[in-house]
C-alpha cells in the first residue's frame, strides 16, 4: 500500500514535470519556478493525451486493461527517458528562458498566503469525498473495467454484456473515464478512493499550475501573480453559488473529463491563443496545439467542439491582426484529432449503431 501511494504521488507531480521540461515554451519569458509550473501543466496535458490514444484503441479492439495499462505504462517510461537524454544533452538549457529568481520578502508573504489558500483547497479535496450523482457514470467505468478486466464488456448500469452500442461509443471517446482504472491498476488503491481524493488533488494541481502561466503572461512582478493567484483561490473558494459555476467544476466532483476540460485546458487555451497570435506560426507552438487537441477529444465529448470553437477563433484573429494565411497551418495541427473524432463518433452513431 505504501508502494501504491508513492506510485501515485510520482504520477501526479514528478513525472508531469519531467515529461513538460521539453515543451517550456522558448517565447515566454519566465522564472525557474514559471517554468517548471509550465512543464507541469503541460506535462499533464502530454500524459492525458497518450492515455487517451492507448485507452481509446483498446476499447475500439476490444483488449483487456491489463494490456493497455501496460502499453500505456511502457510508453511514459520511453518518454521518460527521451526526457533524460534530451536533459544530459542541452543540461539546464532546456529550460529555454527560465531564469534564477530571488524571492524578496512581499513575495515570501504572497506567496505563503497563496500557498495557505491551495493547502486548504487540497485538505478539503481529501478529507471530504463529494459524491455526485453521475458517479455511475464516472467512477462506474472504471470499477466495471477492473471487475472484468476489459473497457466495453459489461452495461455499467444493467451489467449485461453489450459492445458497441450508444453508451459503448460515449466511452470509448471520453477515454479519461478509465484514468482512476489505471491508477488502481498499478497502486492496488480503490478506484472510488482514486476518483474522490488523488484526482481531485491533482486536478486543483493542475489548475492552478494553468493560472500561474497566465499570471505569468499578464504580470512581470511576481509579487502581482502571486497576488492574482490569491484572489482566484479565493473567487474558487466562494464561488459555488450554481451548479453551473467554475466552482463546483474545480472544488466539486472534478475527475469527470469535462470538469478537467474546464478547469484546466480551456484556461490554457487562452495562453496558446496569445502565444499563436503574438508568435506568428511556430512548428512547436504546432506540436503542442496537435497534442492539446488528443487531451481535449479525449477527456469529454463536448471537448471536441469547445477546441475546434477556440482553434477556429483564434485562426480568424491570426488572419486579421497578422494580416497572413500562415495560421491556416495551426488548423491542420490542432484540427485534425477532433476533425477525426467528430468522423468517428457520427459514423458509429447514426450508420453501424
Amino acid at each position: 500500500m505504501i508502494l501504491g501511494y508513492a506510485l501515485l504521488l510520482l504520477l501526479i507531480t514528478v513525472i508531469p514535470i519531467m515529461l513538460g521540461l521539453p515543451w517550456i515554451a522558448k517565447d515566454m519569458e519566465m522564472d525557474r519556478v514559471s517554468g517548471l509550473v509550465y512543464s507541469y501543466a503541460f506535462g499533464s496535458f502530454f500524459m492525458w493525451a497518450v492515455f487517451g490514444v492507448v485507452f481509446f484503441w483498446g476499447a475500439v479492439f476490444n483488449l483487456t486493461l491489463t494490456v493497455c495499462v501496460w502499453v500505456y505504462s511502457i510508453l511514459l517510461l520511453i518518454s521518460i527517458a527521451f526526457v533524460i537524454v534530451v536533459v544530459k544533452k542541452t543540461g539546464i538549457d532546456v529550460l529555454g528562458s527560465v531564469k534564477d529568481h530571488k524571492w524578496n520578502k512581499l513575495e515570501i508573504i504572497y506567496g505563503l498566503v497563496f500557498l495557505a489558500l491551495l493547502s486548504y483547497q487540497i485538505y478539503y479535496a481529501v478529507s471530504y469525498s463529494r459524491t455526485y450523482m453521475a458517479d455511475d457514470g464516472y467512477v462506474a467505468f472504471s470499477s466495471a473495467a477492473l471487475a472484468d478486466n476489459h473497457l466495453n464488456m459489461t452495461n455499467i448500469y444493467t451489467g449485461a454484456y453489450t459492445i458497441h452500442d450508444a453508451s459503448w461509443l460515449q466511452r470509448v471517446i471520453q477515454s479519461f473515464n478509465y484514468y482512476p482504472a489505471y491508477l488502481s491498476y498499478v497502486s492496488g488503491i480503490n478506484a472510488a478512493i482514486i476518483a474522490h481524493t488523488v484526482i481531485y488533488v491533482y486536478v486543483v494541481l493542475a489548475a492552478y499550475a494553468v493560472f500561474d502561466v497566465i499570471a505569468n503572461q499578464l504580470f512581470k512582478e511576481r509579487e502581482n501573480r502571486l497576488i492574482f493567484l490569491s484572489l482566484i483561490a479565493t473567487l474558487f473558494i466562494w464561488g459555488y453559488h450554481s451548479h453551473y459555476s467554475l466552482t463546483f467544476r474545480l472544488l466539486g466532483p472534478n475527475d469527470s473529463g469535462k470538469a478537467v476540460l474546464a478547469v484546466t485546458l480551456a484556461p490554457f487555451m487562452l495562453v496558446m491563443i496569445y502565444r499563436m497570435i503574438k508568435n506568428g506560426y511556430k512548428r512547436d507552438i504546432g506540436v503542442q496545439m496537435f497534442i492539446l487537441s488528443i487531451t481535449a477529444c479525449c477527456l469529454t465529448l463536448g471537448g471536441i467542439y469547445t477546441f475546434a470553437s477556440f482553434l477556429v477563433g483564434t485562426v480568424i484573429f491570426y488572419r486579421i491582426i497578422n494580416k497572413s494565411y500562415k495560421g491556416l497551418l495551426y488548423l491542420l495541427w490542432g484540427g485534425t484529432v477532433p476533425l477525426l473524432f467528430t468522423v468517428f463518433y457520427l459514423t458509429y452513431r447514426y450508420l453501424l449503431i
